[in-house]
């Protein structure tokens, strides 16, 4: 190529380059834009929970001291019935100022501050809004400054006191000192222009932060925020100015209706596309300095696009390596385990003659070596950090964790005009649980069926026993569960309604922590949904036996690897079992396992061997694991149904694979097993999952039989 066609090739080249250049910077300026609307947006919704969490405990407090009031007489029974309630009240709270009971006329009878006792309060407007207002409503005022030292800007919050015919009898209103959600909102990441908002919808000013002075009381007449969101909007986004004069800002704002707040984001367009400036002038000094080389560009570019294809290429290859490490090392791990973990169960039981007790050890001390050597070799890669979180563990009433939880979303599904039915069955007994984190999983799962399901629906939470276990379910008839989605409903921040124009709030972590949470109990949560507009169904399964002992303090990691026992064990007398495994050492361990329990017992050590044993003498129940050379389980399970078919039998599988994924669990259901467990794996779990087919077993007896006769 000449010198003159190179370097005409080159100005195209980066004649271009610099239009391209000049595209992308046209287009990422857009999308910047855009990803700060949608950030101001998703913060809004983030904030407006926070502030309707921050108030949700002082209602939760008012609640209660309406109750107490209807059981009392209301305001006028005696101060010794009223102060010491108000007191505690009060001391359960943070950031309260006051705690008052008014009577019906609007005099404050009882206090936590006793000067304020005989003044009136009729002219207040949260008075005013309580005996006028809905039966149960929240009301909030706006900030007033205290007349006490040392001045300070409070919120009245307040609740109305009926009497037994449900006539107004007067109030309980606290005032909150709004530093906490003040120092809250300066520690969000808005940028040194942006401001968070929230405003009173009568028009005032409650916090504008950061800044220097207190906002909190000045008119919001004039903001372009308040006036949208006034307009009955729920939420929206403005560009520009929202007060006079005001600089240009991108804005998002959410409406709470408990209480009734309007909370919002302003992001400074300018400091919001100072990176992009910087960028665009980048790239126009580099322009110049790319239009000088004329020649040598064409070549430069086309190396540096090799080396860009070259190094994504190994890049993805990486990533696949990655993963398949991951899985290779998981399995690594736990098939030597499985051994150890086995026959460590079977030397405790006793259930060994002297020969197998020898043979265990040696395959314990072989396998401890192989994986002392695969732990060594990933120290010397990376170090694995886990969690610390610590559970309370004590025998608890279940049934009462349930009602306790039903009873704090009642009020917000009573709000949505949505049922809750409660059905515990009294033969379940106390479990060994931390009541807090089981009260957490099960408020989980009621807020979530509350949250998806639409106005005049019902919610299911129902207690009852399954086998050792003790199941909690919760049901709904709202929205429903993608099929797609459902492999990865309990995954963190994943979301079905997810993007700028979700309609529900949330980031996406309770269920993952419901799975979190019940995992480091022992047990296990599994969601299940016909499709969106269905319903769905959240099962809780944990295991009754950690209630048999003591109150401990346990960690996860003692809770999930801690072995069952059982004083009278399960009896596989009369069943034939083949089992299928590569690995010999588990093959001989569970052969041990399940003749121990006085099953018969075939082993296979590959799928083709599997299948030419299914086409001699059928099994009644066939255990085999996932991973094998050449065909794998899944294989297997295809091909033995196939067979089971033109014998006119059916086909009782088990898979037992160190494959632990909420995916793998699915895919082996799919392919025809009926369970799915997971390596190392007690031995009394193997005899259980074993002998619960037996019932299949005789029902399938007892049909041949009537087809005979």
């Amino acid at each position: 190529m000449r010198k003159s066609t190179a370097a005409l090739l080159a100005l195209a080249v980066m004649a271009a380059v610099g239009v391209a250049r000049s595209a992308d910077l046209w287009w990422w300026h857009r999308q910047v834009l855009s990803t700060a609307e949608s950030r101001a947006a998703n913060l809004s919704h983030i904030l407006a929970e926070y502030v309707s969490e921050s108030f949700a405990a002082g209602d939760s407090s008012l609640r209660q001291l309406v109750i107490h009031g209807r059981h009392i007489g209301g305001a006028e029974a005696p101060p010794g019935d009223w102060d010491p309630t108000l007191l505690a009240a009060k001391a359960t709270l943070t950031g309260v100022g006051s705690i008052s009971v008014l009577d019906r006329g609007g005099v404050i009878r009882h206090s936590t501050v006793k000067t304020l006792v005989g003044q009136s309060r009729s002219d207040d407007v949260i008075f005013r809004q309580l005996r006028d207002g809905p039966n149960d409503q929240l009301a909030i005022d706006t900030p007033f400054l205290s007349v006490r030292e040392p001045r300070q800007y409070l919120i009245p919050v307040g609740r109305r006191m009926t009497d037994a015919n449900g006539r107004f009898d007067g109030a309980v209103v606290a005032t909150f000192i709004p530093a906490v959600p003040r120092g809250f909102f300066r520690t969000v990441d808005v940028g040194q222009r942006g401001i968070v908002w929230v405003f009173h919808p009568a028009g005032v000013l409650m916090f504008r932060e950061p800044s220097g002075d207190n906002a909190m009381g000045q008119t919001a007449a004039a903001n372009r925020i308040f006036a949208e969101a006034a307009g009955g909007r729920a939420s929206g986004t403005i560009r520009g100015a929202v007060e006079p004069d005001g600089p240009f800002l991108l804005s998002a704002f959410s409406t709470l209706s408990r209480p009734p707040l309007i909370v919002a984001i302003s992001l400074d367009r300018s400091e919001v596309l100072a990176p992009w400036r910087r960028e665009a002038l980048d790239s126009s000094a580099i322009m110049g300095i790319l239009a000088l080389m004329v020649v040598g560009a064409l070549v430069a570019i086309a190396a540096a696009f090799e080396r860009e294809q070259r190094a994504r290429r190994d890049a993805e290859t990486a990533s696949a390596l990655k993963d398949q490490f991951l899985m290779t090392v998981s399995h690594e791990l736990r098939t030597p385990l499985t051994a150890i973990y086995g026959w460590a169960r079977m030397l405790v039981a006793g259930t060994m003659n002297e020969h197998q007790r020898g043979s265990a050890l040696q395959t314990i001390e072989r396998n401890a070596r192989a994986q002392m050597h695969i732990i060594d070799d990933l120290l010397d890669v990376s170090r694995v950090m886990g969690g610390k979180l610590r559970l309370d563990i004590e025998p608890i009433d279940v049934g009462r964790v349930v009602r306790d939880a039903v009873e704090t979303v009642r009020p917000a599904a009573q709000a949505k005009g949505i049922g809750i039915d409660v059905r515990i069955d009294p033969a379940v007994g106390r479990v060994g649980a931390d009541r807090e984190r089981l009260q957490q999983v099960v408020w989980n799962l009621l807020s979530n069926a509350v949250k998806f399901t639409a106005a005049g629906g019902r919610v299911l939470a129902a207690v009852h026993a399954d086998g050792s276990d003790v199941e909690i379910e919760v049901t709904d008839n709202g929205e429903g569960i993608a099929e797609d989605f459902l492999p990865y409903v309990f995954d963190r921040f994943r979301q079905q309604d997810a993007g700028s124009k979700r309609r529900y709030g949330g980031l996406g972590l309770g269920l993952a922590i419901v799975k979190n949470l019940v995992e480091m109990h022992g047990g296990s949560v599994v969601a299940t949904s016909d499709g969106e507009g269905h319903g769905a169904t959240f099962r809780v399964r944990l295991p009754a036996r950690l209630g048999l002992a003591a109150p401990l303090r346990a960690s996860a990691a003692m809770l999930s690897d801690e072995g069952s026992t059982a004083d009278e064990p399960r009896r596989l007398d009369g069943l034939r079992v083949l089992i299928v495994d590569d690995e010999l050492e588990t093959r001989e361990l569970f052969t041990t396992i399940l003749e121990a329990a006085g099953a018969t017992v075939a082993c296979a050590e590959s799928t083709r061997e599997a299948l030419a044993a299914l086409r001699g003498d059928w099994p009644d129940v066939l255990v085999a694991d996932i991973e094998m050379p050449e065909e794998d389980g899944y294989a297997l399970a295809r091909e033995a149904r196939i067979i089971a078919h033109e014998r006119g039998t059916t086909f009782h599988a088990i898979a037992v694979t160190a494959y632990s994924r909420p995916e793998d669990h699915a895919r082996s259901l799919a392919a025809g097993f009926a369970q799915h467990l997971r390596k190392p794996i007690d031995p009394s779990t193997l005899v259980t999952a074993v002998g619960d087919l037996e019932p299949a077993l005789r029902r399938q007896s007892a049909a041949g039989r009537q087809q005979l006769q």
